[in-house]
């Protein structure tokens, strides 16, 4: 299985221990998000931009650390579920309405998104 890992910037070094923990229970995180430099480079935000998106399509499931409001993990999770991939929230359904769609699963833990 091959997720790709959606969480608020500002939350990536949880994030990364999150994916450690996934990674560790045999599943693929394509989230190269995770490791990108902080920068204001339009290039190179333009890069990531794209990298992202490549690495979300290639992925089968989008998992949502729902820590705050984030306007990439929204764009990520938008993008997700238009193209009817499986869509997980860890936490609640707090800071974004189409959490609530009923295809969309809730779990309030990453153990919980890993038995899913």
């Amino acid at each position: 299985m091959k997720i790709y890992l959606a969480a608020p910037w500002s939350k990536r070094l949880r994030a990364r221990d999150v994916r450690d923990v996934l990674v560790d229970a045999g599943i693929t995180v394509t989230s190269q998000w995770l490791d990108h430099p902080e920068t204001e480079d339009p290039a190179e935000l333009q890069r990531q931009a794209v990298n992202d998106l490549a690495d979300l399509e290639s992925a089968d499931a989008i998992v949502v650390l729902n820590l705050a409001k984030s306007e990439g993990k929204a764009f990520e999770f938008g993008y997700a579920y238009a193209t009817n991939m499986t869509c997980i929230v860890i936490g609640s359904r707090k800071h974004n309405i189409f959490y609530h769609l009923p295809d969309v699963s809730i779990v309030e833990t990453v153990d919980a998104a890993i038995d899913y």
